[in-house]
């Protein structure tokens, strides 16, 4: 993605800028990260489309041609639609037409994507204080207390508000936080010789044992903590912005 000046810097509903483009028809690996991306896609006959990604539950694949150029915007794991605007026929029509447009000429139409994002998304401070206490808390009910809201009352609102449920969003945090804390601890211990003990790892973010923690990578990432450790690819996934 084209560097940012001035003009283009991020809206605070968006996290970070990326592009990929395939080479051979390929399946490309997505991890859970708590974080929806608006993807511009395009093919080598000149067709493209825009999409707004799920909120991942689990590993999966997308199945990509070669040649498909892929323009993306993680968006902020608190981001909400401005219902207002995403009526909008006006704003519906200029994405559209931005969408056929930017393949063309990134670097020209980077600001005008980034004012339709802006336009479209708003920053939900409520859902990012319960995001934030619940990826730093050790369970749901010490987030509620901290909230100063019921177990039940934060379940039913941010269903609603995000889809997920808290102990989703805590339970990914977690493995999250675990995953990158697996990757600090091989660079370190590479260094001095040393072989990571999952057991410890396991401890210390709370799960009941080692067995638990490889049940929670095998959930949410669809690996082991030794296949995460031998995979560039995981490693990119888990190091890359979003959610804890």
């Amino acid at each position: 993605m084209p560097n940012c000046d001035d003009s283009q810097r991020l809206p605070n509903t968006v996290l970070s800028a990326w592009q990929h483009t395939t080479d051979t028809a390929t399946r490309m690996l997505v991890l859970p990260d708590g974080c929806r991306d608006f993807i511009i896609r395009s093919n080598p006959q000149g067709f493209s489309l825009h999409m707004l990604s799920p909120l991942d539950d689990s590993a999966r694949y997308v199945e990509s041609d070669r040649g498909d150029r892929y323009y993306g915007w993680r968006l902020h794991p608190a981001a909400s639609f401005n219902q207002a605007h995403a009526r909008s026929t006006k704003l519906t029509e200029r994405l559209n037409e931005l969408t056929t447009q930017f393949p063309i000429d990134p670097q020209h139409h980077t600001a005008q994507i980034l004012q339709v994002l802006d336009d479209l998304f708003d920053l939900d401070t409520q859902i990012g204080d319960a995001l934030a206490s619940l990826k730093t808390r050790q369970s749901v009910p010490h987030s509620a207390r901290e909230l100063g809201v019921s177990e039940r009352s934060l379940q039913r609102w941010l269903i609603q508000k995000t889809g997920r449920s808290p102990t989703y969003w805590r339970n990914l945090a977690r493995a999250r936080q675990a995953a990158q804390a697996l990757l600090a601890r091989m660079r370190l211990n590479n260094d001095k010789g040393h072989r990571i003990n999952l057991a410890e790892l396991a401890a210390d973010f709370a799960y009941a044992d080692q067995a638990h923690l490889c049940r929670e990578f095998q959930r949410w990432f669809g690996c082991s903590p030794s296949t995460m450790l031998r995979s560039p690819i995981y490693q990119k996934l888990i190091m890359a912005d979003g959610y804890a």
